[in-house]
């Protein structure tokens, strides 16, 4: 960016500047233009880009009627644009329930990433997903004919949430899950800055099972703690304290990860309440 002076600045390339002045020798035909048939010159080659360090052509009109030519660098760099990862529609305060009946609105959750296979309703049992725990609906990793993706990277992202500033507060959840054990993955993640960062949070009696290869779409190494065998038949209620958190609001993401071989039935949630 040239600053403001009182001389009027033109940029021009070596042969523009030339015919502007009228340099003997410098041709005033446009570059590139194409020769009508008497003309008989070798046209211009192609235009190349101007390069960072340009001419810069300085006319001061009155009283000298004098021109300045020098090389200036042109190309200044942007800054880098970091956009909010994650914008709060509604901040939800405690208590909080949500069994995605239709009491929050669906909107409220949102679920991307890689080859994401999150779905919201009634789960495909073709591969063993189990009816939701409550009502009609549930979210769980089904859309790929009741199997989770190959190298998927994704997220279930709950909405924001207000943590009061004092007391003991719980995130609690229903889960049904079927995960290839030791090559895919789900874990728990929160975070207090609208998604710019995340903090790996670790349920009550910890997490059962373990990465023990690498290879998974998230790039979680092995020995990464994590949901990633089975459940069992059964729905089972999950909860992390959410008291290290008062006075923040928060965003809770169910981060699921496999590799690029074998999908399971998945990973499924409902009935979520912060108390």
């Amino acid at each position: 960016m040239i600053a403001r002076r009182r001389t009027a600045l033109f940029l021009f390339t070596a042969a523009a500047i030339g015919s502007a002045i009228g340099v003997p020798g410098c041709s005033t035909t446009a570059r590139n233009a194409t020769p009508t048939p008497a003309d008989t010159s070798t046209p211009y080659p192609t235009a190349t880009a101007i390069p960072s360090a340009t001419q810069v052509l300085t006319w001061t009109p009155w009283p000298t009627d004098t021109f300045t030519v020098s090389p200036t660098s042109t190309n200044t760099p942007l800054p880098t644009n970091t956009p909010t990862p994650l914008a709060c529609g509604t901040v939800y305060s405690l208590p909080f329930s949500d069994d995605f009946e239709g009491g929050i609105p669906a909107g409220a959750w949102s679920a991307f990433g890689t080859v994401s296979s999150w779905y919201r309703g009634y789960p495909d049992a073709s591969q063993g997903a189990p009816p939701p725990s409550n009502g009609a609906v549930c979210w769980g990793t089904n859309a790929n004919a009741g199997l989770y993706n190959d190298s998927e990277d994704s997220s279930l992202y709950s909405p924001c949430l207000a943590v009061p500033s004092s007391g003991t507060h719980t995130f609690a959840w229903y889960q049904w899950y079927e995960i290839e054990a030791g090559w895919d993955g789900a874990r728990i993640e929160l975070s207090t800055n609208f998604g710019g960062s995340w903090t790996v949070v670790t349920p009550a009696g910890g997490y059962p099972d373990t990465i023990f290869a690498a290879g998974n779409q998230a790039g979680w190494p092995a020995g990464t703690p994590c949901y990633g065998s089975t459940a069992g038949g059964a729905w089972i209620q999950e909860s992390f304290d959410l008291t290290p958190f008062d006075g923040t609001t928060v965003i809770v993401r169910f981060h699921f990860t496999s590799d690029p071989y074998v999908g399971y039935a998945g990973w499924y949630l409902d009935q979520v309440t912060a108390n």
